[in-house]
């Protein structure tokens, strides 16, 4: 399921390098430096986008549309969007919409989940639930792993890879752009299902990533 990401080694290095001044120039909306350094880093990687050039509205509802983009770029699968983007598989998506192609190539690759009536629900906020699944699965985790139990199982099982760290997180609540950023910000850093290598280390053509794991 999970593609190697294929980045400048030089460019993400550095955007690594220089996380704290980055994130304070890049958005002024963001005070907590948590999320301040996950949202620069994942604009830096190309996974997340401001709402501006200044701006990225931590406070602000992630969305099912949002979190299929996000688990796309993560998963290094960018470069399909345009294909998938060629088709509905949604009822409630058409096919001009921004995010068709995430979404198609999200559910295809498995890392989200339809509605089970044909609907998506592209701006339903996402609950930690769903943003837990999406992350064990983007690191190759299966039911078999975490359990059965949904989402109890899922949040539990991020909860002790410490994804949630700091943050006051139940399984059925509605996160914001800046939880989610520290979540998956964080889930970069967490091991490969069945290795004890990290997920940001099976970056392709990275050669040395500390500064991620020790931020």
């Amino acid at each position: 399921m999970k593609q190697k990401l294929f980045l400048p080694a030089l460019c993400l290095a550095l955007c690594l390098a220089v996380l704290p001044a980055r994130a304070g120039a890049a958005y002024t909306d963001i005070t907590d430096e948590t999320v301040a350094t996950a949202a620069a880093a994942l604009e830096g990687m190309g996974v997340v986008s401001g709402t501006s050039d200044s701006t990225f509205n931590p406070s602000g509802s992630l969305t099912r549309a949002q979190l299929s983009a996000m688990m796309v770029n993560a998963a290094g699968l960018s470069n399909q969007v345009s294909t998938y983007a060629r088709k509905t598989m949604f009822s409630d998506i058409s096919a001009s919409a921004w995010y068709n192609g995430y979404v198609n190539l999200a559910y295809s690759q498995g890392l989200v989940s339809g509605n089970g009536d044909g609907t998506f629900g592209p701006d339903t906020s996402v609950t930690y639930g769903e943003m837990a699944t999406s992350l064990l699965r983007l690191l190759g985790y299966t039911s078999e792993q975490v359990g059965t139990v949904w989402p109890l199982d899922y949040t539990a099982f991020c909860d002790e890879l410490g994804f949630s760290d700091g943050l006051s997180l139940g399984a059925y609540d509605n996160l914001n752009r800046g939880e989610g950023a520290v979540l998956l910000y964080r889930a970069l850093k967490a091991p490969v299902s069945g290795s004890e290598q990290l997920y940001y280390e099976t970056i392709e053509g990275v050669s040395s990533v500390e500064e991620v794991a020790g931020s």
